[in-house]
């Protein structure tokens, strides 16, 4: 996934008001405690979101072929969301969605191409020893991604807000 990632972000045009932010000082880190910590955070909801999915699937009875392949799909779109959470540090999902990134798109599509085939497409997904999934048991495994995507909508949103109560200190 670093490799996805790197291709995204190098395609990525800049926020609209990074002209207008101040230059960063000589003797401030290139990476900030806080992205470190925001990036542990993401990293963090995600793998325990995932672990709950799982442990959740398993508790309900679910067959093993299918909490793997339950699993599997909450690792891709946890995945896909970091990618998506992390386009912009103040801009919303829906603002650095409208932003033009033709290869974030073609990645999005090939990735979520290349899930079905794992989890539907009877060779592939013997090799995984996966086992189809339901529409509810596939919304499960979507389930990490959506709260990760949530909770860094609202971290960005309290960033605003608090940016604009103190002038952007």
């Amino acid at each position: 996934s670093d490799l996805v990632c790197s291709i995204v972000f190098e395609a990525e045009h800049g926020e609209s008001d990074i002209m207008l932010r101040p230059p960063r000082a000589v003797r401030v880190s290139l990476l900030e405690r806080s992205d470190i910590l925001v990036a542990l955070a993401r990293g963090l909801i995600g793998l325990l979101g995932i672990l709950a999915v799982y442990a959740y699937a398993l508790g309900a009875g679910v067959a093993d072929d299918k909490a793997r392949a339950i699993a599997f799909a909450g690792i891709v779109t946890v995945n896909l969301a970091l990618i998506l959470a992390s386009r912009s540090r103040r801009g919303s999902l829906f603002q650095s969605l409208a932003r033009s990134n033709p290869i974030l798109w073609l990645v999005l599509f090939a990735a979520t191409g290349m899930l079905l085939a794992a989890v539907y497409a009877a060779p592939l997904s013997g090799v995984f020893l996966f086992a189809p999934l339901a529409a509810g048991e596939a919304l499960l495994a979507l389930i990490p991604a959506v709260a990760l995507l949530a909770i860094s909508e609202t971290m960005k949103g309290l960033l605003r807000r608090r940016e604009q109560t103190t002038g952007g200190l």
